[in-house]
């Protein structure tokens, strides 16, 4: 009887493991429908005309000392991911990455159009689907995130809820980058349970990577690394304090360390992705967050 229970057992993970499979797939699927249904009711919004007119900076990615990584408004102004992101949605769906003129905010909107800065309708659709999948995937993030924190159930219910969620129904079906941003950190999040359940070379690399990307994304994440940095540092210490300096040494150490390395390997990822940083990484990383704040 002991050994049939165990032969049962054996078979038993089989349709658990297609569970796993099949909500976070249900749930993308779910997202997506509702993201796309919802792109022909939603407003227009002028910052789509800005992400979309920005498509053009992944084409000039071959040539990173060109003048679109000059210093000017557009380069200080935002961070790039969001500008690659409209770039390769725009390519895989058939578009170029020649779309419409800057957007003035200065003028209204009717004088944005007879200048030719309102999106054609086929680029604003391919932008707008572009940031339903990422929107989807952030409801996928969700449940992963809430699942590892309560169950499975909890899992699908914060997906769900998220899902519905006007706000992030409206942004998911605009143009934008704001789910982009709200993919990294969910990523960031999903990396850091990780690490402190395994604190290997790997996964710590890693968080700091998305951490940079995010920054790369709206520049608020990039900071995300400095308390991790400063809670490395004071773990360290206490290592010191309760078991000497043989203690901090990197294999019994190596949690304290790679958070202490938050920083600079976040940093190192933020700039490499954005050719504008270059040629004087601090000081014109400090003119995009003082950009920001101003």
């Amino acid at each position: 009887m002991l050994r049939l229970d165990r032969t049962w057992g054996a078979t038993h993970p089989f349709p658990a493991i297609r569970l796993v499979l099949l909500l976070p797939v249900l749930l993308f699927a779910l997202s997506l429908y509702q993201n796309l249904g919802n792109m022909d009711t939603v407003d227009f919004h002028r910052d789509e005309a800005r992400w979309i007119n920005r498509a053009y900076f992944l084409g000039d990615l071959v040539d990173p000392f060109s003048d679109t990584w000059s210093e000017y408004y557009t380069t200080r102004g935002q961070p790039p991911l969001g500008n690659y992101l409209m770039g390769v949605g725009l390519l895989l769906q058939g578009r170029d990455l020649d779309t419409n003129r800057v957007w003035d905010f200065s003028y209204d909107e009717e004088w944005n159009i007879r200048s030719g800065a309102y999106p054609d309708l086929a680029d604003l659709n391919a932008g707008r689907r572009t940031n339903a999948v990422v929107g989807a995937f952030v409801v996928v993030g969700v449940y992963a995130v809430a699942t590892l924190l309560t169950n499975r159930v909890g899992g699908v219910a914060a997906g769900l809820f998220l899902s519905i969620h006007p706000l992030h129904l409206r942004l998911s079906s605009q143009a934008l980058s704001d789910e982009l941003l709200a993919l990294t950190i969910v990523v960031s999040f999903l990396a850091a349970y990780r690490f402190a359940r395994k604190p290997a070379l790997g996964s710590g690399l890693f968080l700091g990577a998305m951490l940079g990307l995010g920054g790369a994304a709206k520049l608020s994440p990039l900071l995300i690394s400095l308390p991790l940095a400063a809670y490395g540092g004071v773990w360290l210490l206490l290592r010191v304090w309760t078991t000497g300096s043989r203690g901090v040494r990197w294999k019994p150490a190596r949690f304290g360390w790679l958070l202490m390395l938050q920083p600079p390997i976040a940093f190192a990822t933020f700039v490499a992705v954005n050719p504008f940083l270059w040629p004087n990484p601090l000081q014109r990383s400090f003119a995009q967050f003082n950009f920001r704040r101003s």
